[in-house]
């Protein structure tokens, strides 16, 4: 899941590369206990988010979840939208 958001590999390049080389002068026990922390950071954030998406599910009617979504779709065309034309605009001049 991670790494499908377009930041991650700039993340490891430059926080997570951080992380790394100062966990590695505690040699491979460091690096063992980052790696684990950020195993488990991972696993509780999306647990969290399942715990409350399952739980919530039932104050949502199908009607209010379908335009939720149908807002969601139209915002992410407006933004496509947005980028093409700036990007247009940008390349045009």
């Amino acid at each position: 899941m991670s790494m499908s958001n377009p930041y991650w590999a700039i993340w490891w390049a430059t926080i997570g590369l951080g992380y790394i080389l100062y966990c590695r002068t505690l040699g491979l026990p460091g690096i063992a206990v980052f790696f684990a922390g950020h195993i488990m950071g991972d696993l509780v954030w999306y647990s969290l988010v399942a715990f409350i998406v399952a739980k919530g599910r039932h104050l949502l009617t199908a009607g209010v979840y379908r335009r939720l979504i149908g807002a969601c779709a139209a915002f992410i065309v407006c933004f496509a939208f947005y980028f093409l034309y700036s990007g247009i605009k940008r390349l045009v001049g």
